[in-house]
């Protein structure tokens, strides 16, 4: 996982359940995840630029695109956006939860 996508995690959370919430989930996700995080670095940030440029995509879920196609790896998520990039990215989809 990018590290940048680490930050919208936090972000999501703390405006979604809280501040206190999202350190719950900040640790679990360092500790009790095994998840790889990654810096971003050159390479990841112009091939983000690159999807960016083709896909009505956020720029943080290019860059998890990005790192997908780097590492030949599944992308697990379940943010409809990624729709447009789901015929170049192996994508795990996670369910969604209901709305009510």
């Amino acid at each position: 996982m990018a590290v940048v996508n680490l930050g919208e995690v936090v972000y999501k959370t703390i405006k979604r359940y809280g501040p206190d919430r999202a350190d719950e989930i900040l640790g679990e996700v360092l500790i009790e995840y095994d998840i790889e995080l990654v810096d971003v670095d050159r390479d990841l940030a112009l091939r983000g630029a690159q999807i960016k440029g083709l896909y009505s995509m956020s720029y943080a879920d290019c860059i998890a695109a990005a790192l997908a196609l780097r590492e030949r790896a599944s992308l697990v998520t379940g943010d409809p956006e990624f729709r447009h990039v789901e015929q170049a990215i192996k994508i795990e989809w996670l369910p969604q939860p209901e709305r009510g």
